[in-house]
């Protein structure tokens, strides 16, 4: 669900009409309905996979593509989606389609959306999670080889350096929780301070990062602050 959220928030971005956001929206659903045709024991192995098991891995965008096309009612697009969305923005990665000349758009929305949710997910259980805004420097360094560069900026301008939901170290050592973007300022989010640079819990206190002198520093790891993160969303 995440990638589907994450997906229609760049297609709104990018203005797309209500017709072509459904299309989008269900190709970001269904874009890994591969992985079903994949053993369970080999999806999140801990201690990650062998070179064969890779292989085997990596069929889940041709079985996903041939399980989309089958299902009635279906546009191309998501048939698409499925079997483009690990091939990169240079046309590297998989599965390798000697005839593409570039991808779908949507595919290009999906594969940074996937990328994200993948990537800071605690789900992954081969690869220590990173934080929002690891990712997102990700996301930017791989603009032009991995990512869409366009795509890549209008996202970060669309969640934010630093997502909804991030909790952030302060210049003044103080501890807050994202809570809204800021239209045009991607690294001066709208915020709640929840602890003092001690460490001492405060009533939230909201900020405005865009009209204050402190500045945000860096994403901080939610579990091991000891910070419940619904109690400030």
């Amino acid at each position: 669900m995440d990638v589907a959220v994450l997906s229609l928030m760049l297609g709104l971005r990018i203005g797309l009409d209500e017709t072509a956001l459904l299309a989008l929206g269900t190709a970001a659903l269904l874009h890994d309905i591969g992985k079903m045709r994949i053993p369970r024991s080999l999806l999140g192995k801990p201690g990650g996979v062998t070179a064969t098991e890779r292989s085997v891995i990596e069929r889940h965008t041709v079985h996903g593509a041939g399980m989309v096309q089958h299902l009635q009612g279906l546009a191309q697009t998501a048939m698409l989606v499925a079997l483009e969305h690990h091939l990169n923005y240079d046309l590297s990665g998989y599965p390798r389609l000697p005839w593409a000349k570039t991808q779908h758009l949507f595919t290009r929305i999906v594969a940074i959306g996937d990328f994200f949710d993948a990537s800071t997910s605690a789900r992954r259980t081969y690869r220590k999670p990173l934080l929002p805004d690891q990712a997102m420097h990700a996301i930017l360094t791989g603009a032009g080889k991995l990512f869409d560069p366009t795509l890549a900026t209008l996202f970060l301008n669309t969640v934010g350096g630093f997502p909804v939901g991030s909790v952030v170290r302060l210049s003044s050592g103080e501890v807050g929780v994202v809570y809204r973007p800021t239209e045009g300022k991607a690294l001066q989010p709208q915020l709640k301070v929840i602890r003092d640079a001690q460490g001492v819990v405060l009533e939230p206190v909201l900020v405005d990062m865009a009209q204050d002198q402190r500045r945000v520093l860096h994403c901080i790891d939610p579990i091991r602050a000891g910070i419940d993160l619904t109690a400030y969303l």
